[in-house]
């Protein structure tokens, strides 16, 4: 049961990565995808609570329970307040929901993507390259004023 999670985790980090990625290279560019591939994001938790109901069947560590579901709780959280609320939160800057968001995103992505690890080299690696692709993305956003 650990190796379907931990192969769920990894299809799991690369979508939300190119998600990602997409979501933030689209924004200014073309809004509708931007929308779309966010969704896809927030989507990406049905699958990463999966891997936390595995991981807990399974018996593995706390973090291999926690670290899942902290995604998860970001997702509802982003979910709630881009798509349900659409608060504003990005620009002006709000940092009682700014803060906890990035943090709750950025803690739970690097731990996931930190699970692929002992899948081997050749499945962190591509996940390393779909994080590096989301980071690349995230900055030439910024650099446009949509970050």
């Amino acid at each position: 049961m650990t190796a379907v999670a931990d192969w769920l985790l990894f299809a799991s980090v690369l979508l939300i990565n190119l998600g990602s990625a997409m979501m933030h290279w689209a924004r200014g560019r073309r809004p509708a995808w931007a929308h779309t591939a966010g969704l896809v994001v927030v989507g990406a938790a049905l699958p990463v609570a999966i891997v936390g109901l595995l991981n807990t069947l399974a018996g593995r560590s706390l973090a291999h329970i926690a670290l899942p579901l902290t995604y998860v709780v970001w997702a509802v959280g982003a979910y709630l307040l881009d798509y349900r609320l659409k608060i504003e939160f990005r620009d002006p800057r709000r940092p009682l929901l700014f803060g906890p968001y990035l943090v709750l995103f950025y803690v739970s992505v690097i731990a996931l993507w930190a699970f692929t690890w002992p899948l081997g080299v050749w499945a962190w690696l591509p996940t390393a390259a779909s994080y590096v692709l989301h980071i690349a993305a995230l900055i030439d956003a910024q650099a446009r004023g949509h970050g």
